[in-house]
């Protein structure tokens, strides 16, 4: 479910240059979650429904 999220992930494995040639928002996994993070430094905890469309379950602070 969470596939593609892992394949970008797995790409940008030095956090630096994944910083530098991202924009927003940025996708991580952070202490097993999948986190989008806004332009603004919101923190928004996402996961893949069965049409591979975002969801949002939680926010983090």
């Amino acid at each position: 479910m969470m596939e593609y999220l892992k394949r970008k992930l797995s790409k940008m494995n030095n956090e630096q240059a994944w910083k530098e040639k991202v924009g927003y928002p940025r996708y991580y996994k952070e202490n097993g979650l999948f986190i989008k993070e806004t332009e603004d430094g919101e923190k928004l905890i996402v996961t893949l429904n069965e049409k591979h469309e975002e969801v949002i379950t939680g926010k983090l602070k």
